[in-house]
């Protein structure tokens, strides 16, 4: 993840995981991914480009944690 996405995440003090080429955000609920994603999905889409990977945003209870590929466009 970028410098700028971790530091958001480390704001809102949330916990993350970062993997070879993917990195998972865990959310304390939907609501707060929901908001999170709306605030932040360029943030995101660059991330995960810059990651070559997926991002994912997960809350407790999560059975299908949102996912956010890299962006496509140059």
């Amino acid at each position: 993840m970028t410098t700028d996405v971790i530091e958001v995440v480390n704001n809102l003090g949330w916990e993350y995981g970062v993997g070879r080429n993917s990195a998972i955000i865990y959310a304390p609920s939907r609501q707060e991914a929901d908001k999170f994603l709306d605030q932040s999905v360029e943030q995101l889409e660059k991330a995960a480009t810059r990651l070559q990977g997926k991002i994912k945003i997960a809350w407790q209870g999560c059975r299908r944690p949102y996912t956010i590929s890299a962006s496509t466009e140059h």
